[in-house]
């Protein structure tokens, strides 16, 4: 994110508040410029995210007003959708405020695209794999999967278990046969879209929200996986398995962000909740996330200093978080789902 990013989406977020006519006759309008005043630059260039910690009695002399008003305009902001708040606040611990940039008005689609709507989201163009491009070469799709011949009848190996409801869940709003297959996107055309400001630029994609996207492609499991080195196979190492499955069970996950099918609203709910880390070995947090995800058999980039999302509770919390993401998820797709049902029967 540049500084003309900073300064374009810090007046439309002003905007967006000044024209809620709600807002007109409290004084959250001048809380919110002033809020704004605050907004951290770093945090925006490296996570995409608007974020500020004064407190209630800064806010208060800024506006000119007392805390208690200052307090019920956040609260405000927050049920008008303007704002995220993180913290209980009071005089010894300061709230940490997000703005929350809405999503533009999707233009209304012809009737027959209403059959699948998605709430402020748009088709997220596939990516093509390593096995596609086999085949444009001539080659043949690697389609083998490793089975572990110690089970009984033999079984896909490794396994993630936190969770197959998202696996299962996904065939409620499975693409019909007579709906198209969406364009191929390669990575440097989906730079260049956003940079042409593209359907997927008016979604806004921030380093902390796509880093949702890739937590929600690798709790859904690995993909099929190749034979692993014949040294792993004559001793099957839990470390060396989980090293395999990390290798190739998420191709390109993190250049393709996850490649959802749909930008889900999770992804952007959440994506205030991650904090940029520094790759680097020195940096004890990014050697405890490392030691988390090589536990999980998850892949992550290669350690060169640069940054890195993760939640910002910490590898303890880890798990409530994905939960949560998983929560989020599912309720989505059984909303979507739910939406699909009664329009396909009116």
């Amino acid at each position: 994110m540049s500084v003309d990013d900073y300064t374009r989406l810090r007046m439309t977020w002003l905007d967006q508040v000044f024209e809620d006519e709600a807002l007109s006759k409290s004084a959250a309008t001048n809380v919110a410029f002033f809020i704004s005043k605050h907004f951290n630059r770093q945090r925006f260039k490296d996570s995409g995210i608007f974020s500020a910690w004064p407190s209630y009695a800064t806010l208060a002399e800024k506006v000119g007003c007392t805390e208690r008003t200052v307090q019920n305009a956040v609260r405000l902001l927050a049920k008008r959708g303007h704002l995220k708040t993180k913290g209980k606040g009071g005089r010894n611990c300061t709230l940490t405020y997000f703005a929350v940039l809405k999503r533009q008005a999707q233009e209304e689609a012809p009737e027959m695209a209403e059959i699948t709507p998605q709430k402020g989201g748009n088709t997220f163009p596939r990516f093509v794999q390593d096995d596609e491009i086999e085949l444009e070469k001539g080659g043949k799709p690697t389609t083998e999967t490793w089975k572990s011949e110690g089970a009984k009848g033999g079984k896909q190996f490794p396994t993630n278990s936190l969770n197959k409801s998202l696996n299962e869940i996904s065939d409620i709003g499975a693409r019909t046969e007579n709906e198209p297959t969406p364009q191929t996107l390669h990575p440097d055309d989906w730079q260049k879209a956003r940079e042409e400001g593209s359907e997927l630029d008016v979604q806004r994609i921030t380093p902390a929200a796509a880093a949702v996207a890739v937590l929600s492609a690798l709790i859904k499991g690995p993909g099929p996986l190749p034979p692993p080195p014949p040294i792993v196979r004559r001793d099957p190492r839990p470390e060396w398995l989980m090293d395999h499955q990390a290798q190739h069970g998420w191709p390109n996950v993190y250049e393709n962000l996850g490649n959802p099918e749909r930008w889900a609203d999770a992804f952007d709910d959440l994506a205030y909740e991650m904090e940029p880390v520094a790759a680097s070995k020195d940096n004890r947090l990014w050697r405890e996330w490392a030691a988390v995800y090589r536990d999980r058999g998850w892949p992550l980039p290669p350690a060169h200093g640069q940054l890195v999302h993760f939640p910002d509770c910490g590898p303890k919390g880890f798990d409530g978080f994905l939960k949560r993401l998983e929560a989020a998820l599912t309720d989505q797709a059984i909303s979507e789902a739910g939406n699909v049902l009664r329009i396909a029967s009116r």
